[in-house]
């Protein structure tokens, strides 16, 4: 039996594909894509160059504690959103950004 760490699921080996990854990761990234994408997460993580699992982590977080789809990032147990960053320049690389990722 594999274990995913934190995820707190649990695979058997004959659901793995000799090659590639797991069906039950294929099954979690459909599902994700089906749901409320979080633009402004994946943007802001591609803005500071966060890896994709982290992104993924974030937006896994997200939906598991039902934030707003505009939430960017969290820090401090506290999420935020677009229309709270300090600065229009910042604001509009992230909106130029979320507008190419729809």
């Amino acid at each position: 039996m594999m274990v995913a760490y934190g995820l707190g699921i649990a695979w058997p080996y004959a659901t793995r594909p000799r090659y590639g990854a797991l069906v039950g990761d294929i099954d979690e990234r459909v599902t994700l894509m089906a749901e409320k994408p979080y633009h402004y997460i994946r943007a802001w993580g591609i803005i500071m160059g966060s890896s994709e699992g982290y992104i993924r982590f974030l937006i896994r977080l997200a939906r598991k504690e039902k934030a707003p789809s505009t939430v960017m990032f969290r820090s401090a147990g506290k999420w935020t959103k677009f229309d709270e960053l300090p600065t229009p320049e910042t604001r509009e690389k992230v909106e130029t950004l979320v507008a190419r990722l729809r």
